[in-house]
Formats: C-alpha cells, structure tokens, sequence
C-alpha cells in the first residue's frame, strides 16, 4: 500500500500521462529514484550493523559529508557547467538544504542504531508525504484526488505496520530494554558520584 501510495503522490507521467514522451530525463529520474530507494534500504541496514557494534552517530555522519563531496566532485561535473551561486537567496537556500539535510541524516543514523532498520526503512517511506505537504505549504501546489489516495495508502501502511510491530513486540523485551536503562541510569549515576 506504501510503494502504491506514493506512487499515487508522485504520479509519474509514464503512468498518468502529460510531460514530453521524447524526453528520456523523467525516465532516468524513474531509474535513478529506485536505485536511490536501494541504496537508501542497504544505508538503513548498514547504520543498525554500524550501531550494534558501538560506531558513534558523528561518524556516521561525517562519513556521509566526506563521501558525499567525494561524489560530489567525481559525478558533479556530468551534471552540466557548475558555478557559484550568484544571489544571497540562492545561498540561503544552499545553506538551508546543507542544514537540514545534516539533521535528517544525523535523525536517520540514530533512529538506525536504536531500532530495526525495517521499521526504520518503513517509517521514513512516509518522506514523500512529508515533501508533498511542504509543496503545499511553500508552494503553493493544489493536491488532487490521487494525490488525498496516495497519502491515505502510506500512511495506512505505516499505522498497520505500527500496530503489528506493538502486537509482535514480547513483553520480556520491553522488561530487556527497561532494564538496561536502569543499569546504564545506574553506571552514569556513578560516574557522577
């Protein structure tokens, strides 16, 4: 319901008509936005390993930095000629995607070190409707029938899979997990004294 939700968001032209058919761009979108997807779902999975074996949430972060300049520099120039920005606003807005998107990765790593990356990979397919309400917002869009379906279909899915995950979830791990918290409340209380 997720995967058919967002596409109901999204609406892609090869489905639901309108754009350019000579235009290969919306296709290789289509492409790269699944490899993204792919990538993204080995990320989740790679951050929960990363966090089991004690790697600290600003390393992964910083190697997110480090690599993305590195692609940056080795993919950007396939982009097209690249420049300066050249007005104040368009700095701002380079400085607000850097910011935010330093804090959604630092949000993702840690929500990957204390969850199960399915949950965690589940919970973040609800960005589409996240991006679609700020386009209402900011820009002003005017939402379609298709579009009120697709955002009830995902988050349909993530309340049901919420709902499964609290019924699946045996009481003794909760007991597991609180009673870790008291041993850590117990060693930092320690340390203090």
């Amino acid at each position: 319901a997720s995967l058919v939700g967002a596409v109901f968001i999204a609406q892609p032209t090869f489905l639901f008509g309108g754009g350019d058919p000579d235009n290969p761009a919306p296709r290789l979108g289509y492409i790269t936005g699944m490899l993204g997807s792919c990538c993204l779902a080995c990320v989740v999975t790679l951050i929960r390993k990363a966090g089991t074996i004690g790697v600290h949430t600003f390393q992964l972060l910083l190697s997110w930095a480090l690599f993305g300049v590195l692609f940056s520099l080795l993919f950007g120039p396939s982009e097209g000629e690249w420049k300066l920005p050249e007005s104040q606003l368009i700095w701002w807005y380079v400085f607000g995607v850097c910011s935010v998107g330093a804090g959604a990765h630092f949000m993702l790593n840690y929500a990957g070190r204390l969850a199960p990356a399915g949950l965690v990979s589940v919970v973040r397919a609800s960005d589409i409707v996240w991006a679609y309400g700020c386009e209402i917002l900011i820009f002003e869009q005017s939402p379609n029938l298709w579009t009120w379906i697709g955002v009830a279909l995902v988050l349909a899915s993530l309340v049901a899979i919420a709902i499964e995950k609290m019924r699946s979830t045996p009481a003794g791990a909760k007991k597991m997990v609180e009673s870790e918290d008291d041993v850590d409340l117990e060693t930092a209380e320690g340390k203090v004294a």
